[in-house]
């Protein structure tokens, strides 16, 4: 049963969490035995920042899973390794063979999160945690500024 979450610590529970990340939101929906969360939050610094000190502050153990999408993951990147948090950033033709094996053919935002999140638990070949260097992160972030300014 889909329900929103009523605040970031609810993420704390879960098993996994996946992370449909677009320009301006990041859909994030996480699976806690029966109940899958979710809740939508700005693709912004402070926003993902409190969203991992939620995480840390549960200790929260599991895995996050998002997409590579052009250099929008970037910031999300950067703010869960500096919290040291286990982010697995897959190539989207990973999740598109989960997404195809799906039953129902709906697609949102909500649903790609949910094929993320489940990935964190039934995926053997995720990549390793994503480690992005701050420098190196700024670098490609400011890049894709300017080549979305162009």
């Amino acid at each position: 049963m889909m329900k929103n979450a009523p605040g970031l610590e609810t993420f704390c529970g879960c098993s996994g969490i996946g992370i449909d990340v677009s320009k301006a939101t990041l859909e994030v929906v996480g699976i806690a035995g029966e109940t899958v969360w979710r809740r939508q939050l700005a693709n912004s610094e402070s926003a993902i920042e409190a969203f991992a000190q939620a995480l840390q502050a549960g200790v929260y153990a599991g895995t996050v899973v998002c997409e590579a999408t052009g250099h929008y993951h970037l910031l999300l990147g950067l703010v869960m390794a500096r919290y040291e948090l286990d982010l697995r950033i897959i190539n989207p033709l990973q999740s598109h063979k989960h997404q195809q094996s799906r039953v129902r053919k709906t697609k949102t935002d909500t649903v790609d999160g949910y094929v993320l999140a489940t990935m964190c638990t039934t995926e053997r070949d995720l990549p390793g945690a994503a480690r992005l260097a701050a420098q190196a992160g700024v670098d490609a972030l400011e890049a894709g500024a300017i080549a979305g300014a162009g």
